[in-house]
């Protein structure tokens, strides 16, 4: 718990760094945001590895495929990254960046999970 208070805190100090020098210099007030940023995602990935463990035995105990559970984590990673770029760019006042940022992530998780809804068609396919 501590972790995210950490984060929380380097995040809110960031934003009131930045948005203090943003009208003199806002290059720097950018980077400050982008390293917050950063920082704040080095700490949370420490527990990204109890998550994913906790994940696996939950789909181990009801019969899930590792397939399955991998395509999920997957896609939960590039939500997060689109997620971050996107605000950055918006950030930065570069809103059709960031709407790039956004769509470059819907379309990357579809193509992570086509595997599975292949699957599901031939299944459904097969059903028919």
């Amino acid at each position: 718990m501590e972790i995210f208070i950490k984060a929380a805190v380097i995040c809110l100090i960031s934003a009131i760094l930045a948005s203090s020098i943003k009208k003199e210099n806002p290059a720097m007030a950018l980077l400050i945001a982008v390293a917050s940023g950063c920082l704040a995602l080095y700490f949370v990935l420490d527990v990204v590895g109890s998550i994913t463990e906790f994940l696996e035995d939950v789909a181990s105990s009801a019969g899930v495929s590792t397939a399955v559970l991998s395509v999920l984590i997957r896609s939960i990673g590039v939500a997060i990254m689109a997620k971050l770029a996107s605000d950055i760019c918006k950030d930065s006042g570069m809103t059709t960046a960031s709407t790039g940022a956004e769509l470059a992530g819907s379309v990357a998780i579809l193509y992570i999970s086509l595997p599975i809804m292949r699957t599901v068609f031939q299944m459904i396919k097969g059903l028919i």
